[in-house]
């Protein structure tokens, strides 16, 4: 009774600020509220949600029109949704079933005109668009007599089950909502079996995860110990379930004070769902060298103009053309010119059409081969029969040098690429997978990678070759400690799983 000045809290002002502070604090995509009665004070919470929005069904139970007996709209409990504008696109709402003959079994049936509410949008997650139907419902309560109660609310979702099944046979479909009944057993007097029953034994087109919740003993009411607020799916969306997230808020309880008596005699039933990317965009930095001879990858060299600077460039795979890039540098093109002075690790995301992304990283070490005796001469690792030693040259004999194989820089620094590892992992943190990069150390010793969580435990471990790679996509929301070591080097990051 969401502002009735009739009915549920006697506060209404009280009753509009914790409801505001409750969704707030829970943060979900999407919201679908039953009883809203005063729909302007709902209006004045969600623009108090920056980047939300809302939608409410005009229509309700026994209101004129159509039943003339009946009461206006603006003191019905009405059915809304509030979500993220930037998540949910091309809306559309409408009841699912709507006969307006009040003397129907159709009308009696689903509390006397309180159908259904349909919303259809196309839902954005990780980088995958999806058209979805959610179906908010709230069904025919237990009132006297529960016997008639009970066979309204059976009739009617024996007919929004062969509604589904008949016009939205292939069909991202949410069923959720007041059920006013459970899954596991009827909540009605005299009756075990639920009036859901049609949907808990049609195990090929639909699915309940909150009916797990209903088994553990869980209760979605402040006063009674059953679960009548549930989520059902089609077996088309099942798969973006994320298992075993179904839980009842009953912690939001606390956030406002006598929660039953100022806010509402029901807990948020949340449920959490990811869209499988299969081609989400992978960039790469390729190596490269400042000079085409005698310097090592990923290097430049200070004290020797024609090789200090080094111009980056991307290689991207996956994903919807066309791309957009950012580097860190601020540039906004594939490649990048670069003249560090000091080991830098440079930083390209990548944004497909869709707007997904990608991000790689390439470290640039800084070598200094300013002659020590002479700086404007350059130091190079000569090599005479095999035997090498460090000289100081002019600039002008360079060339000549590196072109019979001398290196530049002393022997000391010239003769291998630097042993150090450097990890990184972006994004950090994520909704989905971590992209893990590794460069330098020995191409010749495989790197030893672990993953634990907060209490110690392994949750991956391999060894590889590989100096990217992927994890973490399955991992439940978290924070979790990537290990990764070759040889003496290890090196440990924090991966926060949101």
């Amino acid at each position: 009774w969401f502002g009735s000045t009739s009915f549920g809290p006697t506060n209404d002002d009280l009753q509009e600020q914790n409801v505001k502070t409750i969704l707030q604090n829970i943060g979900s995509d999407i919201y679908g509220l039953t009883e809203v009665v005063d729909t302007a004070r709902l209006g004045r919470v969600v623009r108090q949600m920056p980047g939300y929005s809302y939608i409410v069904g005009n229509f309700g139970s026994r209101v004129n029109p159509p039943d003339p007996t009946g009461g206006p709209i603006s003191e019905a409990q009405k059915l809304a949704f509030v979500y993220k504008t930037a998540m949910f696109k091309n809306i559309t709402t409408r009841p699912l079933i709507n006969n307006q003959n009040v003397s129907s079994t159709s009308y009696n049936n689903w509390s006397s005109g309180r159908y259904p509410f349909l919303m259809t949008a196309d839902v954005t997650l990780n980088c995958v668009t999806k058209k979805i139907n959610f179906i908010l419902i709230h069904a025919k309560a237990n009132t006297s007599p529960t016997a008639t109660s009970y066979a309204r609310r059976q009739a009617s979702a024996n007919e929004l089950h062969d509604t589904l099944v008949a016009y939205f046979p292939n069909d991202n479909i949410i069923v959720l909502g007041d059920f006013n009944d459970d899954l596991d057993q009827s909540i009605t007097a005299g009756f075990t079996t639920t009036s859901y029953s049609s949907f808990t034994t049609d195990n090929t087109n639909f699915f309940s995860p909150t009916l797990a919740l209903s088994l553990a003993g869980k209760k979605s009411t402040v006063s009674y110990n059953d679960v009548i607020d549930h989520v059902i799916l089609s077996n088309d969306i099942q798969p973006d379930y994320m298992s075993s997230t179904a839980t009842i808020l009953t912690d939001v309880a606390s956030l406002v004070s006598n929660y039953g008596k100022t806010t509402t005699d029901h807990y948020p039933v949340f449920t959490r769902y990811q869209f499988k990317n299969t081609n989400p965009p992978v960039v790469t930095i390729r190596d490269a060298f400042a000079i085409n001879a005698g310097g090592q990858p990923n290097t430049v060299y200070l004290g020797y103009s024609p090789a200090s600077t080094i111009t980056l460039t991307s290689n991207v795979t996956g994903g919807t053309p066309a791309y957009s890039y950012m580097w860190s540098t601020g540039a906004l093109t594939s490649g990048v010119t670069v003249s560090p002075v000091v080991n830098t690790t440079y930083t390209l995301t990548v944004t497909d059409a869709n707007g997904c992304t990608a991000t790689a990283n390439k470290s640039i070490v800084v070598v200094n081969v300013a002659g020590i005796k002479n700086a404007g001469n350059v130091m190079i690792c000569h090599n005479t029969n095999g035997q090498m030693s460090t000289l100081e040259v002019e600039q002008n004999t360079v060339a000549a040098h590196l072109a019979h194989g001398d290196l530049l820089g002393g022997c000391s620094t010239s003769s291998s690429p630097s042993t150090h590892i450097f990890v990184t992992a972006l994004p950090n943190p994520s909704t989905n997978y971590f992209t893990i990069t590794i460069e330098g150390g020995d191409p010749l010793e495989p790197v030893n990678v672990r993953v634990l969580n907060t209490a110690g435990k392994i949750i991956e471990h391999t060894l590889t070759f590989t100096k990217s790679f992927r994890l973490g996509a399955n991992y439940m929301p978290g924070l979790y400690f990537l290990q990764v070591r070759q040889k003496f080097e290890k090196h440990t990051i924090k991966l926060l799983k949101q």
